[in-house]
């Protein structure tokens, strides 16, 4: 299947999406890296960047055709959905609205939605239930719980399967130290800072904290065995900050422990219970606190050695990022120093030559207006200088009408050659944004367009050459040609082999009493019974009462492992069974094909029996030969 994680490449999206490509499963991430890390993810996936409420998400749907969304884009910071709540409603209402809506435009079979204990607020009736009073006390919660309201409505509205999970407290290597697990990430960190850890309250407040990879498997299953509804993922026990604490010591050293002030608002006890999701999934944690804790702790560990090589790295040339500010005012000094130079060296041969004004036009050109009022300063003083050297007084000077001609010219040409680079320098960046701007989309739609592309090509490769090709309909058409039903018993038996790629075939049709299937046609080396009572096989009973194919979900190895029925208008006539397919062609499409080719079986028999009944007398029609029992199935 196709599976889209928005989110991917964050915290639990980064899990979530490994678990579904060790799968086997075609994994595409959508995330705007505002919390999430590109090496979280190390597998092979398709990668788009862009806000999940961004409108440029339909083109990535309609060029993928995706089978799951697991969306787990999220603003988690509940201090943030207070200090601003337009943008937790932005991401976290107005992208599920998005994802909603795409799913129900392009086909998606099932969303998910990653909620929040949130939702329940200072609920104090532990172990909370999925039926308890919802209550939520921020923004961030009411938001989940509004989300959880728009899985609801579009599952009711368009048909669209949804699944909502209640996380409780999720920890993990990977995490971040913002979100509703984020204290065990903070403590950790400092543990391994050396630094005193501050609990807020006596530290008997409790949580209920479960490990991000039980979380992952937990959606993966809940997907492949299409679970829907609202339903709480947690460990159902409560662990306290304290408990906490001296599981930790049992890892590493705890510098000190510092108790405050509790928070105001926070909640005192929380548990989930997870007995909803126990019983309908069979799925419980495998990992318990300490066993998780410890994976995370050395991962925090193992991930603090790699970044302090890479600080140390950083660190060798970061002097020359100190001192890179000041370069533009060490190359103004520069060409200043230059331009004395040459005055002094060329004194007595270019006379007519104002160096000063050179060097403010160069300084001007080069780096622009901020430097050019430097420079001018610098070339007044310089002019000030020379004077006085030459005999002047400095009063004199600032009363002296060519000091303030000199000086104007200054000021006119540092200012406005400055502002003209200053100008220049801003529309160069402004059209290098646009152009930017414009490759961003441009690889956006080139990624697209290779999508398509390759599901163009796919789903040619599948019309020509696939079983499901016209030429593959063509030549079973063509086998079944024939007026004898004797024949086209035998054809039947043949097509379902090669067309199905099994390795036996039977066609049973009903007896005169209609309760009993007796075997026409098969496999030369298949060995099954001449004659079956329809209500001793589950099987038969299914084909016969629903008249679509069935499968034997069982295993049972006495009965075929397909099943398809065999009508004339609307009567059902008997079945054809298929033995032994490979595994691997178990799919929803081979079982369409299965139906196809039945489908095909039964007009040619209609064609045949219509023939022969016209060859025995005119009188007898198909309304006589096959009658519908009520009977017949009891």
């Amino acid at each position: 299947m196709k599976i889209l994680v928005t989110g991917g490449y964050g915290f639990i999206g980064s899990f979530v999406a490994e678990t579904f490509f060790r799968e086997g499963h075609e994994v595409y991430i959508i995330d705007n890296l505002s919390t999430g890390n590109k090496e979280n993810v190390t597998f092979k996936h398709k990668f788009y960047q862009v806000n999940v409420e961004d409108p440029s998400c339909g083109d990535i749907f309609r060029s993928n055709r995706f089978d799951v969304v697991i969306h787990l884009a999220a603003q988690v910071n509940v201090g943030t959905s207070m200090e601003n709540p337009y943008l937790d409603s932005q991401s976290n209402v107005l992208g599920l609205a998005n994802i909603l809506q795409l799913s129900n435009k392009y086909g998606v079979k099932k969303v998910v939605f990653a909620s929040s204990a949130a939702v329940y607020g200072l609920n104090e009736d532990i172990p909370l239930k999925e039926d308890a009073v919802c209550d939520p006390l921020s923004p961030y919660g009411i938001n989940k719980l509004v989300g959880e309201l728009y899985c609801k409505k579009w599952n009711e509205l368009f048909g669209v399967e949804t699944l909502c999970c209640r996380f409780s407290n999720v920890y993990g290597p990977k995490q971040g130290t913002v979100g509703e697990g984020g204290v065990i990430s903070i403590f950790i960190n400092n543990v391994l800072d050396g630094k005193p850890l501050q609990v807020f309250g006596d530290g008997e407040q409790t949580r209920d904290f479960i490990f991000v990879e039980d979380v992952a498997y937990a959606i993966y299953r809940g997907v492949e065995y299409d679970l829907k509804g609202v339903y709480n993922l947690s460990t159902n026990t409560e662990t306290s900050v304290n408990d906490f604490i001296n599981t930790l010591e049992n890892l590493d050293v705890v510098k000190d422990i510092i108790y405050k002030e509790p928070k105001q608002g926070d909640i005192k006890y929380s548990r989930l219970d997870n007995t909803k999701i126990k019983q309908d999934l069979d799925w419980v944690p495998l990992h318990n606190f300490q066993e998780g804790l410890a994976k995370t702790h050395e991962w925090f560990k193992n991930n603090r050695v790699k970044k302090k090589k890479d600080s140390t790295a950083q660190t060798k040339s970061g002097w020359v990022t100190k001192i890179r500010p000041f370069i533009p005012y060490l190359e103004n000094l520069a060409i200043l120093t230059l331009a004395i130079l040459v005055s002094m060296l060329l004194e007595n041969s270019l006379n007519l030559i104002d160096y000063r004004l050179f060097y403010i036009v160069t300084a001007s050109v080069l780096f622009g207006r901020s430097q050019s009022i430097l420079s001018i300063g610098l070339a007044t003083f310089w002019y000030l200088f020379q004077n006085v050297l030459n005999g002047r007084e400095v009063i004199s000077q600032l009363i002296d009408h060519n000091t303030l001609v000199h000086v104007g010219l200054y000021i006119f040409m540092g200012l406005t050659i400055g502002y003209i680079m200053d100008k220049k320098e801003k529309l160069i960046q402004s059209s290098r944004a646009e152009v930017d701007t414009a490759q961003e989309k441009f690889q956006s739609l080139s990624s697209i367009y290779k999508d398509t592309l390759i599901v163009k090509d796919e789903l040619q490769e599948q019309v020509l050459y696939t079983n499901n090709s016209i030429g593959t309909v063509y030549s079973i058409m063509k086998e079944l040609d024939s007026l004898d039903s004797n024949d086209i018993y035998s054809a039947s038996i043949n097509i379902v082999e090669s067309v199905m790629k099994s390795n036996g075939a039977a066609l049973y049709l009903l007896d005169d009493s209609q309760k009993k299937l007796l075997l026409q046609a098969k496999t030369n080396m298949l060995v099954i019974p001449s004659s079956m009572q329809i209500s001793e096989y589950r099987t038969l009973w299914e084909v016969m009462k629903t008249n679509t194919v069935q499968v034997n979900k069982d295993l049972d190895p006495n009965q075929p492992t397909m099943l398809a029925p065999i009508s004339i208008g609307e009567d059902i006539i008997g079945v054809i069974s298929m033995y032994h397919p490979e595994f691997e062609y178990l799919t929803l499409s081979y079982q369409n094909l299965f139906l196809v080719t039945a489908n095909l079986i039964s007009s040619a028999l209609t064609r045949a029996y219509e023939h022969e009944s016209l060859l025995i007398s005119k009188d007898i029609s198909r309304d006589k030969l096959f009658k519908n029992k009520e009977e017949a199935y009891v």
